[in-house]
C-alpha cells in the first residue's frame, strides 16, 4: 500500500508548483535582454511559463500583464542613471573666509 497523502499537497496541475512560480519566472524573464528572451523560452526551467502563456508569442503580454511592475521599460525610473559621482556636492554657497571679514 502507498502512504496517504499528504494534506495540503494533492497532485495535480495547480499543486505542482508552476503556476506559483510563473511571477518569479516572468520577472527573470522580463529582466533579459530583448535579444535573450526567445532563446530562454526554449530552455525546459521556462517551459511552464510558456505553457501558462499559450505559446511563446503570447509570453511578452502575458508577463507584462501579471507582473507590470518588473518591467524595466515600464518603470524608467527604477534603474538609476549613475554619474561617478555623489548626488549632492559639498561646495560653499557664499563667502568662504568669513573671518577675514571682521
Amino acid at each position: 500500500p502507498s502512504p496517504p497523502p499528504t494534506p495540503g499537497c494533492a497532485p495535480g496541475p495547480d499543486r505542482s508548483g508552476a503556476a506559483a512560480n510563473l511571477p518569479g519566472l516572468c520577472r527573470a524573464y522580463l529582466a533579459k535582454p530583448a535579444a535573450q528572451r526567445a532563446k530562454a523560452l526554449t530552455t525546459p526551467g521556462y517551459a511552464p511559463l510558456v505553457a501558462a502563456a499559450g505559446g511563446a508569442a503570447e509570453v511578452d503580454d502575458f508577463c507584462r500583464r501579471l507582473v507590470p511592475d518588473a518591467d524595466p521599460a515600464a518603470t524608467p525610473a527604477a534603474r538609476p542613471t549613475h554619474t561617478g559621482r555623489p548626488a549632492s556636492k559639498a561646495t560653499p554657497t557664499s563667502g568662504t573666509d568669513t573671518a577675514a571679514e571682521d
